[in-house]
């Protein structure tokens, strides 16, 4: 989809100025920003690695520093940062409000009211709403009582009857979380959803391409809490039929994948400790830092892995429980 505001690459796109308005209820359809731009003086590389055993999809903690080598374009890079568990969180919940998911959504949200008892005091949480229009019903605040408040009272009826625009969705989010969310925390948009999205070709809409490009220039994992739709497939026969085949609706699922996230399926009763679960192994991460040997910015997309190394304090796994390291694929520079 061609848009009449282009991404610039290699570049981290200022809220201040171009973010106002944006994100409003009263918007139909939702236009984007401006595109004024400035760049980041930061070298170092923030990358949030999480390691689990491919057996039993448990975190492995304990790790140090020397268990780990990073590889930019294939390239290893000295990592000369690293923690677990130490930066608090910013939670972005992206709550899927379009009529397939009406007959849960009672429940969800009660969920999502008691999945806000896993955070710490220092953690920070907002909360979008999203079907054909999204949004932002709660900025990000420590204040309990706040996002309740929000997640209780909005209504799922306001934002369209038909399925999210996932793409739009999520680089709203992002480009939310720049502009308010701690520049400290370990940035998470978690999305609670049927997974069933739509196409568009409205200009006023990030594309995938869009997207993508938004997120690999933001630290930030996507996650998603993905419940049951009796007429998924329905509807996937319907999206996939007759609209256009060129434009992907996008799923959660490769959101995760791509930015080192979580996606878990689950029925809507046990939402609730999914949830949960899922903030808690947020706090199992670890945190490595790095500047890259190629100091050029030519806004272009680069590689990222991440391998676990065995020392003598933490060796090689058994042959059956090797570990697993889910970290985003690469960064924009």
């Amino acid at each position: 989809m061609a848009s009449r505001f282009p991404i610039r690459s290699g570049a981290v796109i200022l809220l201040a100025s171009l973010f106002c308005g944006m994100i409003s209820a009263q918007q139909s359809p939702p236009s984007k920003p401006d595109d004024g731009v400035v760049r980041l003086s930061t070298e170092l590389v923030v990358l949030d690695a999480m390691v689990l055993e491919k057996a039993t999809n448990r975190p492995v903690a304990g790790l140090t520093k020397d268990n780990f080598a990073i590889f930019e374009d294939d390239v290893r890079q000295p990592v000369e940062s690293f923690s677990q568990g130490e930066r608090p969180l910013a939670v972005m919940f992206l709550i899927d409000t379009s009529k397939t998911v009406w007959d849960t959504i009672g429940m969800l949200r009660t969920n999502v009211l008691e999945a806000q008892f896993h955070l710490r005091p220092q953690d920070q949480l907002a909360v979008m709403v999203t079907a054909e229009k999204t949004d932002l019903i709660q900025d990000f605040t420590r204040d309990r009582a706040a996002t309740g408040t929000a997640i209780r009272n909005f209504n799922e009826r306001k934002y369209g009857e038909e399925g999210i625009f996932l793409h739009d969705a999520i680089a709203r989010a992002v480009l939310q979380m720049r502009k308010t969310a701690s520049r400290e925390a370990r940035k998470v948009i978690i999305v609670v959803t049927d997974n069933v999205a739509m196409q568009t070709r409205h200009l006023d809409f990030f594309s995938e391409k869009e997207a993508g490009q938004i997120l690999f220039e933001s630290d930030v994992a996507v996650c998603g809490l993905v419940v049951p739709n009796r007429k998924e497939g329905l509807r996937e026969a319907w999206r996939r039929g007759f609209a256009n085949p060129k434009l992907s609706p996008g799923s959660v699922f490769d959101y995760a994948e791509k930015t080192g996230g979580e996606a878990l399926k689950t029925d809507a009763p046990e939402s609730g400790k999914r949830l949960g679960d899922l903030l808690d192994r947020l706090r199992a991460r670890y945190t490595l830092g790095y500047e890259s040997t190629n100091p050029a910015r030519s806004g272009k997309f680069r590689k990222l892995r991440i391998e676990f190394v065995p020392t003598a304090e933490h060796p090689a796994p058994p042959k059956g429980t090797e570990y697993v390291i889910r970290a985003r694929r690469g960064y924009v520079k």
